[in-house]
């Protein structure tokens, strides 16, 4: 669903108050275009500096007050023909009409002279490889390709033209955004484009020093093509490309990406029934894009300061140390785009750094130090809930998969958030070691051991073994989404995965797959809870809370507790009912007496089971075969299982 906003010279008001069913004020983001809402304009200190102008008392468009801001300081015959689009109502400013930002783009890029980053190298052979345009060969975001037998180089150059290397559809980058087609055909997924279109590539060749090519911009002009299809792909782009300025030749064509970008997200924000991380990377690209160009000509930074509520709002609502769609991956987009959003603010306008930090900074730290408590030593985590493909911004090697936690572990570092690093091992210390030195800062001590005892998450993690104990319920005003029915599931890693969460796998087409995935018959857990315990029902939520390091009670009727002892993890259960559990294992155990043998441990179950297929995915559109353990007859009473090392 888009919303329309209403502006003036660049002005966005988001917040206003709505008295919810107890009676209380509750802040709510909504688009000023429709049913014209109580307003409540942000507020503003007496400075008069140009980070925070004042109110010269504004104009009235029906209900609202809107504040003129700028108006003052700049004649209407400087300002460009498209921003006095900006001073018009809200029914002169189409979205379908989105306005030609070429011919000022030349005239502020000449005008901005900033880096976020500075080069710090990289891998042999990465720089000439992303210079050349094939920097997707030498990546891991996309494994397979049904149209290339040996998994190539051709098949990665197609990619490149908008293409989805698996259903072999090519989606075409002259379509205006309107009416792209996210699933034109069973089987396509749009988000492979995306990859490319994010300019993740962009911000790593800032880190590698080198320019990736022009054709990108062929490929992603403004409002056209799947890399407009919504706000939250405008916004990831033009967080990267912020991120690369002033390190590559592309000054102008930066420029044009930021300039439509602030344009875009402000007519097709995303919000409706639900706020999600759509809506945080729209405010994240908004911000960033805002700032930056802010620093060319002042009124455009703004858009910033005039969402600031909405960003500090949208942040303590959904990334309140654990993201409320429960899910580590969307943890780590979340953290990552407001890190960076918060980072580039620092450089590009401190006096709106200093503004927002001290009420986000907090949440920002736990999130930070709970992300760092499930990392692993080659950076990745351990998927619960729905692994999306999506990153904020990307500063590591692309040979890493979209599950590393680097980028954000560098931000976090820098803006003083982590004093220590989780232990990292080979490559993954030698990209974050990068990472920091392209962000001006330094490696710091590793700590090995940490622990998590958060109410969504708890987590033991020695660099050797790391285990976790879920208990995150889809928070109320969450969207039901990315929902899975994993409430009390656990995970064991030991130099290699022993029981694992299923991931998602694809998020277009095989549905079916798609449901078991996220369903109790493929997570870890004792089924009761659910009405249909056996299907993925999106309605069904266990109470779940915590009473004790990992100790939780997933529902009244259910005990779980985890004890991590020197050569054994040993989860008990406490039920006052028969049921059944699963474990999902990365390869086929064999039966040695009563325990399960696999490479790198055994497990004893706690009752009759039998092994089957099944699979699982480490990575977005990434499925591997697995196995599935079920346990039958569990209960009443106390059943033990353990895994042993």
């Amino acid at each position: 669903m888009s919303v329309i906003i209403t502006t003036m010279v660049i002005t966005v008001t988001f917040i206003f108050l709505d008295r919810g069913a107890g009676g209380g004020p509750s802040k709510k983001l909504v688009g000023l275009g429709r049913g014209r809402p109580p307003h409540r304009s942000v507020p503003r200190s007496s400075s008069s500096s140009p980070s925070n102008p004042p109110d010269p008392g504004g104009l009235r468009v029906g209900s609202l007050r809107l504040p003129a801001g700028a108006l003052g300081r700049v004649r209407l015959s400087e300002l460009p023909n498209y921003l006095l689009l900006l001073l018009k109502k809200p029914s002169e400013w189409e979205r379908a009409a989105l306005p030609d930002v070429r011919e000022v783009a030349p005239l502020l890029s000449r005008r901005l002279n900033f880096k976020l980053l500075k080069p710090a190298g990289g891998r042999e052979g990465e720089a000439r490889l992303l210079s050349e345009g094939a920097w997707r060969a030498a990546g891991k975001w996309v494994k397979g390709c049904s149209c290339s037998p040996d998994l190539g180089y051709p098949c990665y150059e197609r990619w490149a033209e908008l293409f989805d290397v698996r259903s072999c559809f090519s989606f075409s980058p002259k379509v205006h955004y309107l009416t792209v087609p996210v699933a034109p055909t069973k089987g396509a997924d749009v988000k492979y484009p995306w990859f490319f279109t994010r300019a993740y590539h962009f911000a790593r060749g800032a880190v590698l020093g080198v320019s990736p090519p022009r054709e990108f911009f062929r490929l992603v002009k403004p409002y056209s093509g799947p890399g407009w299809a919504n706000a939250m792909e405008a916004g990831l782009r033009a967080l990267n490309l912020t991120y690369s300025f002033g390190n590559n030749q592309y000054s102008v064509e930066i420029v044009e990406q930021l300039l439509a970008a602030l344009l875009y997200i402000l007519v097709n924000v995303e919000v409706g029934v639900y706020t999600s991380n759509h809506t945080m990377c729209d405010l994240y690209g908004l911000t960033v894009s805002s700032l930056a160009l802010g620093r060319a000509w002042r009124p455009l930074a703004r858009a910033a300061w005039e969402v600031r509520e909405s960003l500090v709002y949208e942040l303590r609502k959904q990334l309140d140390g654990w993201d409320y769609e429960g899910s580590t991956a969307y943890h780590l987009l979340v953290l990552e785009g407001a890190l960076a959003t918060l980072y580039a603010a620092k450089e590009l306008d401190e006096s709106y750094f200093e503004r927002v930090w001290p009420e986000v900074k907090g949440p920002l730290s736990e999130a930070s130090e709970l992300l760092a408590s499930v990392t692993l030593p080659d950076s990745s985590f351990p998927l619960i809930g729905d692994n999306g493909s999506d990153r904020a911004l990307v500063l590591e090697s692309l040979e890493f998969d979209y599950t590393s936690t680097i980028t954000a572990l560098a931000l976090a570092r820098k803006l003083g958030l982590l004093k220590s690093f989780p232990k990292l091992e080979g490559p993954a210390k030698e990209e974050a070691a990068r990472a920091l030195s392209s962000l001006g800062g330094t490696y710091p001590e590793e700590r090995a051991l940490r622990t998590s005892d958060k109410p969504w998450l708890h987590s033991y993690n020695d660099g050797e073994l790391l285990v976790t104990l879920a208990c995150a319920p889809t928070s109320k005003g969450a969207p039901p989404g990315h929902h899975h029915d994993d409430k009390g599931s656990f995970t064991v890693w030991r130099k290699g995965w022993v029981v694992l969460d299923p991931g998602t796998f694809t998020y277009t087409g095989m549905k079916e797959v798609k449901d078991l995935m996220r369903s109790s018959y493929f997570h870890d857990v004792l089924r009761g809870c659910c009405t249909f315990p056996d299907t993925f029902d999106a309605s069904c939520n266990c109470t779940c809370k915590f009473y004790g390091y990992m100790k939780v009670e997933v529902f009244p009727g259910w005990r779980r507790e985890v004890y991590v002892k020197k050569d054994r993890v040993v989860i008990k259960d406490v039920v006052d009912f028969k049921g059944s559990m699963s474990l999902v294992l990365p390869s086929r155990p064999e039966q040695e007496g009563d325990y399960l043998e696999l490479p790198n441990a055994r497990i004893k179950v706690p009752g009759a089971y039998e092994v089957t297929e099944a699979f699982y995915s480490p990575s977005y559109g990434v499925i591997k075969k697995g196995y599935l353990v079920r346990v039958r007859d569990v209960g009443p009473g106390e059943a033990t299982t353990e895994v042993v090392f």
